[in-house]
């Protein structure tokens, strides 16, 4: 079939409306979940071989899988008005959407969270005076001093003593038995 029928061109037509719908779909999650450039990226790859099979499958119903010009700019006319109809109603939900799950995730916080946490913290403090008047207290352990330069060697206490680095050298070139001297 050399020349376009009026079936043909239908198909083609409504094949590029489904795939500009396609792209709508994906740029709402785009808005919805802000995504970024990474997002964009991984929507186009996943939408370009989206097109080719969907092109593939139109051309092979209509020419025996002969891909024609008319096939593709048919499919390219019927995405772009799809596209341009509803782009602006796609950034109007997607905005609404942030609205309304904004106004939702601020009720939540102030209605439900906050009360909780407020309340919990309440439970745990008379939990703990319960714990703290049915236990006894324990005795808090004296803390014995460090003596120093005992069970560590005589150098080691000298460089304490001294207050050394632990090479044992003062400057460069002068040990401790000269610095004593």
């Amino acid at each position: 079939m050399n020349t376009l029928s009026l079936p043909g061109a239908c198909l083609c037509l409504a094949t590029g409306a489904l795939l500009g719908g396609a792209f709508l779909a994906l740029k709402l999650a785009r808005l919805l979940l802000r995504g970024g450039r990474i997002f964009l990226f991984v929507s186009d790859l996943l939408l370009g071989p989206l097109c080719a099979v969907v092109a593939f499958t139109v051309a092979l119903a209509i020419d025996k899988g002969r891909l024609r010009l008319f096939q593709v700019v048919l499919q390219g006319l019927g995405a772009w008005g799809t596209i341009c109809a509803l782009d602006s109603l796609v950034n109007g939900t997607a905005a609404w959407l942030r609205k309304v799950t904004g106004k939702l995730r601020g009720f939540l916080r102030r209605r439900i969270f906050r009360p909780l946490a407020v309340w919990g913290k309440r439970l745990f403090a008379r939990v703990k005076e319960l714990l703290r008047k049915l236990l006894p207290a324990k005795k808090p352990k004296k803390r014995r001093r460090a003596r120093r330069g005992k069970g560590r060697g005589k150098q080691a206490a000298a460089r304490t003593r001294n207050h050394l680095p632990s090479n044992g050298r003062t400057s460069p070139g002068r040990s401790v038995e000269t610095r004593a001297k």
